[in-house]
Parts: structure tokens; sequence; C-alpha cells
């Protein structure tokens, strides 16, 4: 299990690095790094990594004008996110086939895309906004709590001090009274 934390991690890495090859313009280096990621793919835990160097292939063979290879490393990785319900992915490669379709001529297929795209999208700001909303409803209740703690907390504390006080004043009534039992 280690090893392929290891072997995510290493592969996590290649990606990045492949990314920014292909934003620094250097499609072939960029290339390299995505095939080593997605040959070691049956290794992988983190299907996030393999969408994602599916997805920068897709762009890499855009840009190379290899639609047709573009076209089967985005249907690959859709699957992948498809099947890790991995809704950000999906979206991603929904906007890569609306511009693979647009660029083929394909114009109800890219249409199609681009409502999922947007459709996607929309879902996965949802998502976001649902996981935030959680968070914050999440930190309202631990700082409730933590204050109705508090308020426990003092409440027992006062509550204790009043006893000791009252003990006290027993105490003295008790020594005053028999002090007035030996004088008398």
């Amino acid at each position: 299990d280690s090893l392929n934390g290891w072997i995510d991690e290493e592969m996590y890495v290649n990606t990045c690095l492949g990314s920014l090859y292909y934003e620094l313009g250097e499609i072939e280096k960029a290339e390299t790094y995505f095939a080593i990621v997605i040959n070691n793919k049956e290794k992988l835990y983190d299907k996030t990594v393999i969408c994602n160097a599916y997805y920068y292939l897709g762009l890499v063979k855009l840009k190379q004008n290899k639609i047709e290879e573009a076209e089967s490393n985005v249907e690959k990785g859709y699957s992948v996110a498809s099947e890790a319900n991995i809704t950000t992915s999906k979206k991603d490669f929904s906007e890569l086939f609306h511009k693979i379709y647009e660029q083929k001529g394909e114009c109800s297929r890219s249409l199609t895309w681009f409502k999922a795209f947007i459709a996607l999208k929309d879902s996965a700001n949802n998502l976001d906004q649902i996981k935030r909303f959680a968070n914050a409803e999440y930190n309202i209740k631990i700082s409730q709590f933590n204050i109705t703690q508090a308020k426990k907390d003092a409440n027992a504390a006062l509550e204790q001090q009043r006893k000791e006080s009252e003990l006290n004043r027993q105490r003295i009534l008790s020594y005053t009274i028999s002090i007035g039992f030996i004088i008398m």
C-alpha cells in the first residue's frame, strides 16, 4: 500500500512536470511525462492523476493537430473519470470533446459536449458550494459546542466556588458557636 502511495506521488510529479512543459510550449517533453503516467496507470490508486494525464495528452494531440489521437485520449480519460465519478475531470473532458468536435466540424456533437460541459461546470460549482457550506456549518456547530462547553465549565466552577464559600461560612459559624460555648 505504501508502494502505491509512492507510485501515485511519482506519477503526480510526472503529471505536474508534463503540464509545466505544456504551458511552456515544449509539447514533446510534456508528452513524454504524460506517457509515463499512462504507462503506469494500472499501478495508480489516484484516478485523478490518470485523468489529468489523459486530459493533457488530449490537449497535446489537439495542439499537434492529431485529432483522432486527441479524441482517443479524451475518451479514455472520460471513461476513467466516469468510473471514479470525478466531476471536475468529466467537466474538463467535456470541454475538450467540445473543442475536438468543433475542430472536426461536427457541430451537433460539439454542441452536445458543450451543453454537458456547462451542466458539469454548474454541478462542480454546486458541489464546491455545498462543501463550503457544510464546512462552515461544521465550524459553526463546533463553535457552538465549544461555547456551550465553556458555559458549562464556567457554571460548574461557579457552583464549586459557591459550595466552597457555603462550606467556609458553615465552618466559621460552627467555630463561632463552639467558641461561644467554651467562653460561657
